[in-house]
């Protein structure tokens, strides 16, 4: 999380040794500095993890095969609580999207006093044709998109 003052408890790591090796990290964090403040909203980015990668440009035409090396297997649940004095004004859209290099659920449930926010990713192993190039870099593009998603909340009047 990159935040300069943030109040970090409940913190806890799982690690499973299956086949497919994961770690599980449960954070609860509270801040006053999530998201950028104009007047009476607050856009709050979905992802508090700030994961940032950068696509490649898809102009170009591609020389090599695509090689990924190994599978990617992600679920980012954020949950945030909204106060009484504060109402949802707008959430980001729903993405579900598939293709041969993967997949990207995107999800936001919201409640009275609550939103959640689902992001999972899985990316395949494998080698892959230069052809498909573009395909791969739409995934990115989703993935990022998803990232970068932002919630606004509104104070009430």
């Amino acid at each position: 999380i990159k935040l300069n003052h943030a109040d970090i408890s409940n913190y806890k790591v799982l690690y499973k040794r299956e086949k497919e090796p994961s770690a599980e990290i449960k954070v609860s964090f509270k801040t006053n500095q999530y998201g950028n403040k104009t007047a009476n909203r607050l856009f709050g980015p979905v992802n508090p993890t700030k994961i940032e990668f950068s696509i490649p440009e898809s102009n170009t035409e591609r020389v090599n095969p695509i090689k990924i090396g190994f599978t990617h297997n992600q679920t980012i649940i954020t949950e945030f609580l909204i106060p009484d004095n504060i109402e949802i004004e707008s959430v980001p859209k729903n993405i579900v999207y598939s293709n041969k290099f993967g997949s990207l659920v995107f999800n936001i449930e919201v409640g009275t006093k609550k939103i959640t926010a689902r992001i999972i990713i899985n990316i395949n192993r494998g080698f892959y044709s230069k052809d498909d190039y573009n395909e791969f870099v739409k995934i990115l593009k989703d993935i990022d998109n998803a990232y970068n998603s932002v919630i606004c909340l509104k104070k009430k009047q």
